[in-house]
């Protein structure tokens, strides 16, 4: 735990559960400041771990719905062309993968994407690493 001044106001730093956390306390008092930190990591530390949940969303899909449901998601951040690069890369990437959740990927899989086949054709040899882009 850690208390800092930065400008008239103290600011605590704290890492629980790996998860660090910064926060202004809106005070100009150290005592003060020592009492809202104290009261701010016991209320971090009685609630539960909060998961995102996304990630914990994406994890339960197949690859090809997964990337399906994150370009749906990102749609207002990129373009149309992006989210179309995704979702046409994630076919070979998910007829591969089949059915795997993504919980269940491992580093080997991921190396299998990336080794270029030599049955491939120029055209797909030259989509292998694009494939294995949209898995990360």
């Amino acid at each position: 735990m850690a208390l800092w001044k930065r400008g008239k106001q103290y600011w605590m730093d704290v890492i629980i559960r790996g998860q660090r956390y910064r926060e202004p306390l809106d005070t100009t008092d150290w005592r003060e400041a020592k009492q809202l930190e104290r009261d701010r990591v016991q209320q971090i530390e009685t609630r539960g771990p909060v998961p995102t949940g996304s990630s914990k969303a994406y994890a339960a899909l197949d690859v090809a719905s997964a990337i399906e449901a994150y370009a749906r998601e990102r749609r207002a951040q990129v373009s149309a062309r992006m989210r179309a690069y995704w979702l046409e890369n994630a076919k070979p990437l998910g007829a591969f993968l089949g059915r795997t959740k993504l919980r269940h990927i491992t580093s080997a899989h991921i190396s299998i994407t990336r080794t270029p086949v030599r049955t491939m054709t120029r055209r797909k040899r030259s989509t292998a690493s694009g494939q294995s882009s949209c898995a990360h």
